[in-house]
């Protein structure tokens, strides 16, 4: 039997979920019939949302809707896809689309093993596999010619993390000055006065998690770019925490690219 691990090592950005209850549960498999394994467990714990800012697990209606869409596309790339599967004999034609990722890759299931998960990129000419499905959504392998290796697209850091997109709101600004991004960061993180604020950091962003917003703040600075780009995400409940933030951001210098306003 599947065993669901994956909420007790990912970090919920706001507590806030909208995840379907036992009697919308049920009533996946009348629209969808071969569900992945785990896909009914990853909704009653999370509902909808985004998987480290990555992945985006569609509801069933959605699934259904993307099938009328998503089939005859695939169908049309089955020779390129033909000496690349990672098994024998896929069955493109039968194929459900379930997720897909941010660069626009697509994750998705054969009836006949809902144990195994594919992800068909969107810029390659490979099949890659979830050996673990649900269990690791971000470590997939490649086949290619028998080749295997970790697909070189996965988490930056070891910290996981899920963003529901259940009463969000967001907004982002921008600075002509320059600014060192560490600086900017330190300062948000002494205004969100936020004793269980968590941070990630990648060559050119940090990432600010904070419990007080119920909320990301992902700050972005291109390698010999001395500006400054802010992206924030908040439960909506938070909005007058973040228009805070936003005056005291526009005081030194940034300005508005799209208003505080639901997502």
């Amino acid at each position: 039997m599947f065993t669901f691990h994956m909420k007790e090592d990912v970090y919920l950005v706001s507590e806030n979920l909208n995840p379907l209850s036992p009697n919308q549960a049920q009533g996946i498999r009348k629209m969808i019939p071969a569900p992945p394994e785990g896909y009914e467990e990853y909704l009653c714990n999370y509902g909808t949302g985004t998987f480290c800012d990555e992945i985006v697990i569609w509801p069933p209606k959605k699934v259904t809707e993307m099938l009328k869409e998503f089939r005859p596309l695939l169908l049309d790339s089955v020779e390129i896809f033909r000496d690349y599967g990672p098994v024998p004999n896929l069955r493109y034609h039968e194929m459900i689309p379930f997720a897909h990722s941010h660069c626009g890759d697509h994750f998705v299931v054969m009836p006949s093993d809902t144990t195994q998960i594919f992800m068909i990129p969107r810029h390659d000419d490979a099949v890659y596999s979830l050996p673990e499905g649900f269990h690791d959504l971000l470590n997939w392998e490649r086949s290619h010619h028998q080749n295997q290796y970790l697909h070189p697209y996965e988490c930056s850091s070891e910290f996981l993390y899920f963003e529901t997109d259940y009463n969000r709101a967001g907004t982002n600004l921008f600075t002509a000055a320059s600014f060192d991004l560490q600086e900017v960061a330190q300062q948000l993180t002494q205004m969100l006065d936020d004793q269980e604020i968590r941070r990630t950091e990648e060559a050119d962003a940090v990432f600010l998690f904070s419990r007080v917003i119920q909320g990301r703040i992902q700050l972005t600075q291109p390698e010999g770019d001395p500006r400054v780009g802010v992206d924030i995400t908040c439960d909506r409940s938070c909005c007058n925490i973040v228009a805070f933030i936003i005056e005291r951001l526009e005081s030194m210098g940034f300005y508005l690219l799209s208003p505080l306003k639901n997502r």
